[in-house]
């Protein structure tokens, strides 16, 4: 979490969503980083050694009222194919079985409710900035122009080619398994 105690502004990252880049962008404009209650590396706090899910919770609660926080989203196909290039895969099938397999390896660090890619933050966001148009939104939200530099991006680009992975099965797979909050953000596979 990155927070501008000024602005009263807190933003939880989401993983394939620029994340990295975003919070460069931010700690320019004056943003801290941080990383437990209060901003405090408290005893109390390391030793509780709270879930992923209770951390996003206790670091949502933590600005209070008068705080606006938010958090990326992005395209659910699309963070799909991120995730299978950012994992160096791609002499494996992109196919729905190494979507399961992924899913199910990483549920508790990236997916932990089920049918949510980025409801973990999201539950807690007064304001929800889309990867698609990330520095008009981030720099409405902040009040002042973004520039974000790319980061740590996850490899192959190529926009319409990269969706010419994606057989029925995978596209019905992300359809399925995140229907609900492909719905409330109005996404839709691209291609």
């Amino acid at each position: 979490m990155y927070v501008h105690p000024g602005k009263r502004l807190a933003y939880l990252s989401n993983p394939k969503t620029a994340s990295l880049s975003t919070a460069e962008a931010l700690l320019l404009r004056g943003f801290v980083p941080v990383t437990s209650p209060a901003g405090m590396e408290t005893a109390a706090w390391r030793a509780s050694k709270p879930s992923r899910i209770e951390h996003h919770r206790t670091l949502s609660r933590h600005p209070g009222a008068g705080w606006n926080v938010a958090c990326a989203v992005r395209n659910h196909w699309d963070a799909w194919l991120s995730w299978y290039f950012y994992a160096g895969r791609p002499t494996v099938r992109f196919d729905a079985a190494w979507m399961r397999g992924f899913h199910a390896r990483f549920e508790q660090t990236y997916f932990p409710l089920p049918g949510r890619m980025w409801g973990l933050q999201e539950a807690f966001a007064d304001t929800v900035l889309r990867y698609e148009v990330l520095e008009s939104d981030l720099a409405r939200w902040v009040g002042a122009p973004v520039e974000l530099e790319v980061v740590n991006a996850s490899g192959a680009r190529g926009g319409r080619a990269r969706f010419e992975l994606y057989d029925e099965d995978a596209r019905e797979y992300v359809a399925s398994t995140f229907g609900a909050e492909i719905a409330r953000f109005g996404y839709a596979f691209l291609w």
